[in-house]
Order: structure tokens, then sequence, then C-alpha cells
């Protein structure tokens, strides 16, 4: 991490090193697939006004988006039979990134929603409503939509990634936020998509192949249009396809994804939006990941 990033595991020991300088003992997990933090005999109170004590497990890496975008952290206080649900994907296939039952079968703390909201509202991550920062993004982008709407959609479109940009300044150098935060700006409840992808692609001439996010839109009224996040910049560029393609390639396990095609090129597929007011995202270490 001297370079200044980390994944899981570096991710999982800066937080334990942060837990241990206020007293609270951790221990970190590793799976085999992805490491995280076991938070022992921590109390905690309920919404009847009582404490509860107990082990309950920490993912701060899977927490990323939502301190990135001020959502609500998804993966803190869980029971393991709570967290291993999170490794269950829509088509049943299990990632196993937090199964480990030999040292986690008896973690069992785990607190309900109302609960939660209040210990975040407590620590100031909430306002006093239990709601989260994300909630004045989502107040602008609909305030845009309801002015741009229909008639100007390239303005819309260009007007969420600044509103997206001066909510998180750093928004180019953390992809997978960007990415989930970018599906709940962009989607097809506002915007009459043909087709719209999100995702990552490397420049060509980077040795390193490190990740650079990218939106294509295709609109009946604008045609098809690509922007990417970038850093030196500190901005969304529009380009050309042409100049996007000649610039950019992309990781090939998205290309595996779309059975060899580019994202941009396959047959639309309608994804799964996520909200960062209830949701953190997933944030996994793996070929063009965020670290």
């Amino acid at each position: 991490m001297d370079n200044g990033y980390g994944v899981c595991n570096g991710i999982a020991r800066v937080e334990k090193y942060v837990l241990s300088r206020v007293g609270i003992e951790s221990e970190e997990i590793s799976s085999g697939r992805h490491s995280f933090l076991r938070l022992k005999n921590v109390s905690l109170p309920t919404k009847d006004g009582e404490n509860i004590t107990g082990d309950t497990i920490l993912d701060p890496t899977w927490n990323l988006t939502a301190h990135r975008y001020g959502g609500r952290p998804q993966n803190f206080c869980l029971s393991y039979e709570e967290i291993r649900k999170h490794d269950i994907r829509e088509d049943g296939t299990d990632q196993a990134s937090h199964k480990n039952d030999k040292e986690l079968s008896d973690v069992t703390l785990g607190l309900d929603d109302k609960s939660l909201r209040e210990v975040f509202t407590s620590i100031g991550v909430a306002d006093k409503n239990g709601d989260f920062p994300i909630t004045s993004l989502l107040a602008k982008s609909k305030k845009v939509d309801e002015f741009f709407s229909g008639s100007f959609p390239e303005i819309l479109i260009e007007k969420k990634l600044s509103i997206l940009k001066e909510h998180c300044p750093e928004f180019a150098t953390c992809q997978n936020s960007t990415m989930t935060a970018l599906g709940l700006l962009i989607n097809e409840e506002n915007l009459n998509f043909n087709k719209c992808v999100v995702n990552r692609v490397y420049n060509r001439a980077d040795e390193e192949k490190k990740p650079v996010v990218y939106m294509y839109v295709d609109l009946p009224n604008i045609g098809k249009k690509f922007y990417y996040a970038d850093g030196e910049r500190n901005q969304f560029v529009k380009i050309s396809r042409k100049g996007f393609e000649e610039r950019f390639e992309c990781y090939e396990k998205d290309m595996q994804k779309q059975n060899g095609n580019r994202p941009w090129e396959a047959v639309k597929t309608k994804g799964k939006i996520e909200d960062l007011n209830r949701s953190s995202g997933r944030i996994v270490a793996d070929e063009g990941s965020e670290r």
C-alpha cells in the first residue's frame, strides 16, 4: 500500500489498526478469496433501547462505494449468515468471498435496519432522520431531470456528470464507486436509451492497464456518444467512437462476459441499478477493479 493503493487485505489491516486505536478488538479473516474483519465482543444499541453484545462482521472493502458517495454502509454489523448471503449472485453462483465456517460459524450479532440507522446517526454518518449524504446527490439529479428531460438529453447527461464530479471530486480514481453512482444518475427512467453501458477500459499506452471509467450512450435523438473519466483534467470528456477505440481497450474479462464482444457492441441487456442510499455496491479486487 506504499503507492497509495491496496487490495482487500491491506484495507482490512488499516481498518483493524484504526479500530485498535479506539479500543475495538478485531481480527482479519480470509476466505482465500477475500479479506475482511471480525469485530470481537462489541456492544451496540438496539431499536428497543437495549444493548446487544457479541461478535459481528465488518467488510471495509465492500463498503468503499458507500463511503465515497455518502451511501449507507451495507457491510457493517452483519452475522456470518447475513454476510454469506452477499456472496450469492442472482444466478445462484456462490462467490464464497466470505466463506470461513471454521472461524465464523459462531458470529451471530447483526442489527436490524432501524437500529443500524440510529447507530449511523449517532456517529454522524447519517442525519437525524437516518438518511445518508447521497440523498443530496439524488435530489440534485432529480431537479436536473425535471428541467432537461425530453428536450435536451445531451445537456441532461453532461449536467449529471457535472453534479457527480461536484459531489465526489475524486470520482476519476474510484472506478467501481463511480460506475455504481452513474447507474443511479444515468438510467432508463429519465433517458430513453437504445443502449447505455458504464464500464472500465484501460489506455492502450498504459503498461499497468489502470482502469478508466467510461460511459457509452445511444439515444434516439443524439446518436452514439462516449464519455470517459479523465483523471488529469478531473472531468468527464466526450470523445468520438473512433477516438475512443483508438485510445482505449477493454479488459479481457469484460469481453469474455459479452462473448468476445466489446460491451458497447454486444446485444443490449438490462442491468440491475443499485441504490447507494440502501446499498454499498460490491468491490472485488480483480482485473481492472478498484484497489
